[in-house]
């Protein structure tokens, strides 16, 4: 019987993971690579990485096995041509094996909807680091849900989010107080009135980036 990569290698215990796909693999090629014995090596991954052309079953392969993540990055580079795109289904997946999440990264994942973001934020209540820019679908639900149910939020990053207003950011005034780090760039919607409202709020607030255009004056 063959050995997994891994246990060729003679790695037991791997905390760290990070798959970068600059073309598409396969998925049955990606599961032959990895399918025996990765129980052993996977149980104790932490972190996880998993960035290019990746898909829904590459993805939830992966986070169905690390049962111990706590911080995951699944983003999609803006300079690899593929059609392949990550759905709800992986984030229902991350919403039922990793409810000890504390960081999520989710940019340019533009077939997700608010449903994931919602079931993600029902289920990993621990996240303190969220980012989801030009992840074009999502609207203020997503982030309504996710500053009601995840209030030890500390960063978040919402750039590119086109469809994101002024209801947002007052979610995030009232629920996300400890809140450090906020990223609204080209979030056209959003207006001056309400950014000085979370200025004045979230007293821990020390980074924001924004976009100043004519409609949002300093």
């Amino acid at each position: 019987m063959k050995a997994s990569l891994f246990k060729w290698l003679g790695m037991r215990q791997i905390y760290f993971i990070n798959m970068n796909f600059d073309f598409e693999v396969d998925d049955d090629s990606f599961s032959f690579s990895i399918e025996n014995d990765y129980e052993d090596q996977f149980r104790y991954t932490q972190h996880l990485i998993l960035r290019g052309a990746i898909t829904d079953y590459m993805a939830v392969f992966m986070i169905s096995h690390c049962p111990c993540l706590l911080s995951m990055d699944i983003s999609k580079s803006i300079f690899i041509l593929s059609n392949r795109f990550l759905t709800d289904y992986t984030l229902q997946s991350i919403a039922e094996h990793c409810t000890g999440l504390q960081s999520l990264t989710l940019n340019n994942c533009g077939a997700i909807t608010d449903a994931g973001i919602i079931s993600i934020s029902i289920h990993c209540t621990r996240l303190q680091s969220l980012s989801i820019g030009l992840c074009n679908q999502l609207t203020d639900a997503s982030i309504i849900s996710i500053s009601e149910n995840c209030t030890g939020l500390k960063e978040l990053d919402v750039s590119w989010m086109i469809n994101i207003t002024d209801a947002s950011l007052i979610a995030i005034a009232k629920n996300c107080t400890g809140l450090q780090y906020l990223r609204t760039s080209h979030c056209y919607r959003l207006s001056s009135k309400e950014l000085r409202n979370v200025f004045k709020s979230v007293f821990e607030l020390r980074t924001i980036l924004l976009t100043i255009y004519p409609s949002l004056p300093i």
